[in-house]
């Protein structure tokens, strides 16, 4: 199984991302162009590890060019993933975020960060009154 592509839109320095990557992925870059928000983004998706309270989003994580449009705004970054077709275990697991049955089979994870409202009240410190989704395809 391999990443094929990465979109992340409206996450930390990244407004509108989208690559498509190779078998390998190297990440190199200068100091603050985004090579840790790279990897932070994929882990919301994909480390298992992280609990539940670290998916959780504040208003600081929203990219910074939004302004005041951070309270009507959605994170959204998506992993698709490819040649896993030859493992059953695999495609068991993503058999319900199938996109693009193939060949080469893709499947999309996604996750959406969005503030909510809760009695017509923001709680613009934390954002505590917020929703982050994991889901299929």
């Amino acid at each position: 199984m391999r990443i094929s592509r990465i979109k992340i839109r409206n996450f930390a320095n990244f407004a509108d991302f989208e690559i498509e990557t190779g078998r390998n992925i190297v990440v190199v870059g200068e100091n603050k162009v985004g090579k840790s928000n790279l990897i932070h983004a994929l882990r919301l998706i994909l480390d298992p590890g992280l609990s539940e309270r670290d998916r959780q989003l504040g208003l600081e994580h929203f990219w910074d060019g939004l302004g005041d449009d951070k309270l009507g705004a959605v994170i959204e970054i998506s992993v698709d993933l490819t040649d896993f077709d030859g493992d059953e275990r695999l495609m068991a697991h993503l058999c319900d975020c199938l996109v693009d049955p193939g060949p080469p089979m893709v499947a999309r994870l996604t996750y959406r960060f969005q503030p909510v409202r809760r009695q017509m009240i923001w709680d613009i410190q934390r954002c505590s009154g917020a929703e982050a989704l994991v889901h299929l395809g």
